[in-house]
């Protein structure tokens, strides 16, 4: 009775991206005051990473222009805390949006600092489209330890960010020639010029190719195929998403199959096997997010690093084909008062993706009192299965904004994914069999809490 999809994210160590900048040296511009660069620039924090006791806080950014652009020439000021080593530079630059040749760096982009906290006051001229950022980094040499991005509308870096420890022994951090964190320059960088910068999720991204669209229609092509997906799990550590399934025997093909006939993706291939020759189960990662939803300008991008984020996703995932299914019933869970018109339930809170693979398996002798709402982490077409469950159970798939859209019957120990019929499910409520019968609860009803509706109860954070 597990919720089937089991989302896994790619770490930084898989797909090591981080741009190393060069630095050449260019002629100073005049010193920046309030008088040439008029403009308060609003902007907003974006990804950041330190070492422990390290910080940086950007109290004001001022700029030749309101908006930042390339051309422009933009101060930050703030405050610092290096607690991680002795001595460091403190420097504002980009990651540059594809590759435009060598930057130049002007010394007022930098300031050697020592240990302990400080202020800061950076200069920057934009010569290249890119994500701003204020990072610390070794005086002599190497990638940066440290930082934090920031900017305007599509240009604030949302991704994941790599934290590139060194030996703490060294005053400045270690020694930078010993074999250390992946660096970005050097024979790497030809690489690393062709894969530019991840591409990050549009902002009003289809429901349809979020991890739960996803997981939805691969599951409906599965139960369309008449197989059952043993695993699935998403990347969306950057867009588009991808999808890696474990399938039985040759059932892959026949999912394959179907996914090229589901309406809104595409299937364009990808890495793993349709059987095996000793017959054992297969491993696929895979794309179905069609070029038109890629957001502009972004294809080559996203087509460069794709193989890649397959290859490195469909290892992941191989080197960890253990049974994801627990061997045991989970411990009982917080509970929460619900609302379903006149009738009333102390349900169990199934939150976290552990809490909700585990659900109601290996339960017996559950009581008419029983019952364990699932919060879904966004509107999705559910798929719900009953492996390791003895006994049979009734489940409510719920709305986003918190009624009744269908009730089905989950038959003990049943494999076959119950998928709704629609993808605006965000709760599902299960209990035992018949519940929803004898207490009159039907298709429509509303449910809340004590606190109010089901969204404003358990989503509220997340907007």
């Amino acid at each position: 009775m597990k919720n089937q999809h089991v989302f896994i994210k790619t770490v930084s160590s898989i797909l090591l991206l981080t741009v190393t900048l060069n630095a050449f040296r260019a002629t100073a511009d005049p010193v920046a005051t309030n008088e040439n660069l008029p403009y308060t620039v609003r902007f907003e924090l974006g990804s950041s990473a330190f070492a422990p006791g390290d910080s940086i806080n950007i109290k004001e950014v001022r700029g030749t222009t309101k908006k930042i652009e390339i051309g422009g020439t933009y101060s930050i000021a703030g405050t610092y805390t290096l607690n991680s080593r002795d001595h460091a530079s403190l420097s504002f630059y980009d990651t540059s949006i594809g590759y435009s040749g060598p930057t130049a760096v002007d010394p007022s982009q930098s300031v050697r600092i020592e240990k302990g906290t400080g202020s800061f006051y950076l200069v920057k001229t934009m010569h290249d489209d890119g994500y701003l950022h204020v990072s610390f980094y070794p005086v002599r040499s190497g990638s940066d330890f440290g930082g934090v991005y920031f900017g305007q509308a599509d240009r604030i870096f949302l991704g994941p960010m790599n934290l590139h420890s060194h030996d703490s022994g060294s005053s400045d951090g270690g020694d930078d020639s010993k074999e250390g964190p992946l660096s970005g320059s050097g024979p790497n960088q030809t690489l690393f010029n062709y894969l530019g910068n991840p591409v990050m999720p549009p902002a009003n991204m289809d429901q349809r190719y979020t991890a739960g669209g996803l997981t939805g229609v691969v599951l409906l092509a599965a139960h369309n195929a008449g197989i059952t997906v043993k695993s699935v799990a998403v990347d969306d550590s950057e867009y588009p998403y991808i999808v890696g399934v474990i399938c039985g025997g040759s059932d892959f093909s026949a999912l394959k199959n179907e996914l090229k006939q589901m309406p809104g993706y595409e299937y364009g291939g990808g890495v793993g096997n349709d059987s095996n020759a000793d017959g054992s189960d297969t491993c696929n990662v895979f794309c179905i997010v069609p070029y038109h939803a890629f957001p502009p300008n972004t294809g080559d991008r996203i087509y460069h690093r794709l193989l890649l984020r397959e290859a490195a996703f469909n290892d992941q995932i191989s080197n960890h084909r253990q049974d994801l299914v627990p061997t045991h019933a989970q411990s009982k869970l917080s509970t929460m008062t619900i609302y379903l018109g006149d009738q009333t339930l102390d349900s169990e809170l199934a939150l976290t993706e552990k809490e909700q693979i585990a659900g109601m398996m290996f339960r017996t002798n559950i009581q008419e009192t029983d019952s364990m709402l699932f919060v879904l982490t966004a509107p999705q077409r559910a798929s719900f299965w009953m492996k390791n469950c003895p006994e049979s159970i009734s489940a409510a798939y719920i709305s986003s904004y918190g009624e009744i859209e269908e009730i089905h019957h989950l038959e003990k120990n049943d494999t076959t994914p119950v998928v709704s019929s629609n993808d605006n499910i965000q709760f599902v409520l299960e209990t035992k069999d018949g519940w929803f019968d004898r207490h009159n609860v039907g298709i429509g009803t509303s449910v809340t809490t004590a606190k109010g509706s089901l969204s404003g109860t358990f989503l509220a954070g997340q907007r």
